[in-house]
């Protein structure tokens, strides 16, 4: 997935049900403070495992974890196979999408994307983490504690959080499942309760299921941390012509299933 695969951080703020609701802002860049160092901003964790259709007949579908701001900059980084996309070539391989509003930091300002080498296997356990580091302006994925992926970004202000899986066309078949979903980092400069990252509220995951897709929490809802989630579907109803690179732009609902959060910041 291209210019779609961020999804849920283009509309997330106003349609996210009273939870981020509220108009978007423009915040200042923090400079990056000593104590910051080494340390991520913001992190997201836990344990992923993903299939498709049994036949192996999908064109394409992704599982993974990703962080937006209120400036529209965003990181989602996980695993996509795309039979259309020849550095994939339906190889399930770790995959990047970005948003840079806020800086360009080499790559170009707006939407970009990219493959990296390390691939996965379906049906199998692996924990993964996504950082995000102020101070280095990168994100970092991690697989079973060792980094696999890293690539320029820039998030400002505060950060949302999310959960997702999404499909290429109809048809196409996705099932994903996240265990012990764990959101931290550090805030220098705090956020009017302490310097640690911690979610503000339960998961959403009732507001972006688009097109056959879901995602549920199975443990207790109200669990903002540890929080597991599973998620799957078959692609349908998008219009003919269609698919995850322009279904969004054309009718405002990305191909996925997504559940977000956001941090503490200070009782908004």
């Amino acid at each position: 997935m291209h210019a779609a695969a961020i999804g849920a951080w283009r509309y997330a703020v106003p349609l996210c049900g009273g939870l981020l609701a509220g108009p978007l802002v423009e915040v200042e860049a923090q400079s990056p403070h000593p104590m910051q160092e080494g340390l991520p901003r913001a992190s997201l964790a836990g344990k992923m495992r993903f299939s498709t259709d049994p036949a192996n007949k999908t064109n394409g579908y992704c599982a993974g974890f990703s962080m937006h701001d209120h400036s529209r900059n965003a990181v989602q980084i996980g695993v996509q196979s795309d039979w259309h996309d020849v550095p994939s070539s339906g190889i399930p391989k770790v995959h990047s999408n970005m948003h840079y509003a806020s800086a360009d930091l080499g790559r170009g300002a707006g939407f970009q994307y990219e493959y990296g080498d390390y691939r996965f296997n379906q049906n199998t356990w692996y924990q993964v983490e996504l950082r995000y580091f102020d101070d280095q302006k990168i994100a970092q994925f991690l697989v079973d504690g060792q980094v696999v992926y890293t690539v320029p970004a820039i998030l400002v202000g505060r950060i949302f959080f999310s959960v997702l899986v999404c499909g290429r066309n109809n048809g196409d078949v996705v099932k994903a499942d996240f265990e012990n979903v764990t959101i931290g980092g550090f805030i220098p400069n705090g956020n009017g309760k302490s310097n640690d990252v911690v979610p503000y509220f339960q998961w959403n995951t009732r507001n972006y299921n688009f097109w056959g897709l879901s995602i549920q929490q199975t443990n207790h809802v109200n669990m903002w941390q540890g929080a597991n989630f599973h998620a799957e579907g078959t692609i349908t109803g998008m219009p003919p012509g269609l698919d995850w690179d322009t279904v969004e732009p054309a009718t405002g609902k990305a191909p996925q299933a997504t559940a977000l959060n956001a941090e503490f910041w200070f009782n908004q």
